[in-house]
């Protein structure tokens, strides 16, 4: 049980400690003012009651000789005058610089977490627990560290008042202090175990808020709403977040009314105990043992020690409940990636280099069957490729594997004859353009849409308007007023909202803005129609003759022109070749060109 309460202690000074430093980084001047403020505020008042004191005792010392001299009130009622006035003053600053040390905190920390997930790698997302974990801190990671940070100052505040109290009341009675401090003990140990039970829940709850978060997105996005209002789906939605509310509420309130049941009982105990310390106190003034401004002032210290240590138990308690969402943040942050650097990585020349699958082997992370199996492939420099097959045959899995989002088990991934492990991935990315099936519609403008596809490139009006002619795009950006200044979203003034195939067209031109020398399209024209298309690809055969271009696709139209043509199925390669030499051998690929000819016959 001791050690059990050692390790929590050294946790807590260890995240204290950690947490605190990133506090004081967001902001130093801020948080060093607060805390200076914080001393001030704790130290004033107790010198003030002092100064009281002597005031009373003067007061009676007057009445009593019935000898009053105005002057010898004067220095004490100044000094109660300046301590009041300088502990108001002290006050308006901590509320100050609180308010902006917590403002930059915020601002440092919703940074700092936004960095880290935009790193993270692929393969934490496919682990349900810490998809858990990262949902955990999505949720409270705006308000418990920074609440956190900012409390534990104020428990210096806390610590400065006991000490100052407890010198007082220790001369006047230990054993009233040894209650005072007993009384207020539970109040630690209710807020220790309500946090530990409730973190509990978010825990074995975490499946369950994720669903809750979800679906609570379905019914806020724009994206979602056509369907859902078509197919008067919203009840279904609403009553399913009911019922989440309800599997990872109920168990919260039931700890709630079981925390204010006990708080209440302990709250009784400690007035009483607080009690018998007055009637104590009151009894020695009566007997002459202590003077009316002893008993004024130690009835205030008594007060005091009970507030500051109920506070500071109160604070402690509330801190241990936020410490497990600040361990669950630092452990977000110390996530590593799979895929990472190699302490050796060489930079990659910024030209089509020969690409090679050798025997590779890879699953993904909690798959027990392997999506690829000893695969083999070999992509010639500036030749134009092409992947077609069944959903869930491989086919996307090759271009994450290319694009070094997840690492292959078994076999190698050799770009001109270098392991790509031992490429710097900074340098490699820069060799990749992709257009994903999933492209991003950034609601930006169209500028900065197309400038996102390299942002290190210096602005060049005719690179933009030639992304833009090559993707087919151009016809309908020379309609906008604003041109490419037009923000693409009518949630904004002044905004349009393009088609979907509209998008695809500007994600398209991001990826030719980055000209790189590999071009991956994966379904680049799902949402063109077909006129379009052709358009499309002629200006590819056009302007990218000396990239190498990967192609996946379900229209044969599309690939047709390709180099190399490779039907992928359950990670193996069934056929390959040109267009015309695949519908020559009569095997898979002519089955399903001829079956898809059929469909516009």
């Amino acid at each position: 049980m001791l050690k059990r309460y050692i390790d929590k202690t050294r946790e807590y000074i260890k995240y204290s400690k950690a947490i605190l430093g990133l506090y004081f980084k967001s902001n130093r001047k801020a948080a060093s003012a607060l805390l200076l403020s914080i001393i001030f505020v704790s130290i004033i008042p107790f010198a003030n009651a002092y100064v009281f004191k002597l005031i009373i005792d003067k007061i009676v010392e007057t009445i009593t000789d019935g000898n009053f001299v105005i002057k010898e009130f004067v220095p004490l009622l100044s000094i109660s005058i300046i301590l009041s006035l300088l502990n108001r003053v002290c006050w308006l600053i901590a509320e100050y610089v609180e308010n902006i040390a917590y403002l930059d905190f915020g601002k440092y920390l919703d940074i700092l977490v936004e960095q880290k997930y935009s790193t993270l790698g692929f393969e934490h997302y496919s682990n349900p627990k810490l998809n858990d974990l990262l949902n955990r801190v999505k949720e409270t990671y705006t308000w418990r560290p920074l609440n956190f940070a900012n409390r534990q100052l104020w428990i210096f505040q806390n610590i400065i008042e006991v000490i100052s109290s407890a010198t007082v009341i220790i001369s006047l009675n230990i054993w009233i202090f040894l209650a005072i401090v007993l009384s207020a003990i539970p109040e630690l140990l209710i807020h220790m175990k309500y946090g530990k039970e409730v973190w509990n829940i978010h825990v074995a709850k975490g499946s369950i808020r994720r669903d809750f978060w979800e679906t609570s997105f379905y019914l806020k996005s724009e994206r979602h709403l056509e369907e859902i209002r078509l197919f008067s789906s919203a009840n279904f939605l609403i009553n399913r977040i009911k019922k989440l509310y309800k599997q990872f509420l109920a168990p919260q309130k039931q700890k709630v009314k079981k925390k204010f049941v006990v708080s209440v009982i302990s709250s009784v105990a400690a007035i009483i105990i607080f009690s018998i310390a007055e009637v104590y106190i009151i009894i020695s003034a009566i007997t002459q043992k202590i003077t009316l401004g002893s008993l004024e002032f130690f009835n205030g210290r008594i007060y005091r020690l009970n507030e500051s240590l109920i506070s500071f138990f109160r604070n402690l308690g509330r801190n241990y409940e936020d410490l497990l969402y600040v361990k669950d943040l630092f452990q977000v942050l110390s996530l590593e990636n799979e895929v990472k650097d190699h302490p050796k990585a060489v930079y990659v020349k910024t030209q089509a280099p020969r690409i090679e699958f050798k025997n590779v082997y890879f699953k993904y992370p909690n798959a027990e069957a392997y999506t690829l199996k000893n695969f083999n492939l070999s992509i010639k420099p500036r030749e134009k490729i092409a992947f077609i097959g069944e959903n869930g045959g491989g086919k996307t899995t090759i271009i994450r594997l290319l694009c070094r989002f997840f690492d292959v088990q078994k076999g190698e991934i050799l770009i001109d004859g270098i392991n790509i492990k031992r490429l710097k991935l900074s340098s490699w990315y820069k060799c990749l353009g992709i257009l994903f099936q999933d492209f991003n519609r950034y609601e930006y403008t169209l500028l900065d849409n197309i400038k996102l596809g390299d942002i290190d490139k210096a602005y060049e009006e005719k690179l933009v308007d030639l992304s833009l002619k090559k993707s087919g795009a151009l016809e309908f950006v020379k309609d906008y007023k604003k041109g490419l200044s037009t923000r693409l979203s009518k949630r904004f003034e002044g905004g349009v909202e393009p088609s979907i195939g509209q998008w695809q067209k500007v994600a398209l031109a991001r990826a030719f803005f980055r000209d790189a020398p590999i071009l991956i399209l994966d379904e680049p024209t799902s949402a063109i129609d077909a006129k379009a298309e052709a358009e499309i690809f002629k200006q590819l055969d056009k302007f990218e003759k000396d990239k190498t271009v990967i192609m996946v696709s379900h229209r044969f139209s599309t690939v047709r022109n390709a180099d190399n043509i490779y039907i992928i199925d359950k990670g193996t390669i069934l056929e390959h070749g040109s267009h015309d030499e695949l519908m020559k051998k009569n095997g898979r690929y002519s089955k399903l060109f001829k079956l898809q000819a059929l469909g516009y016959k």
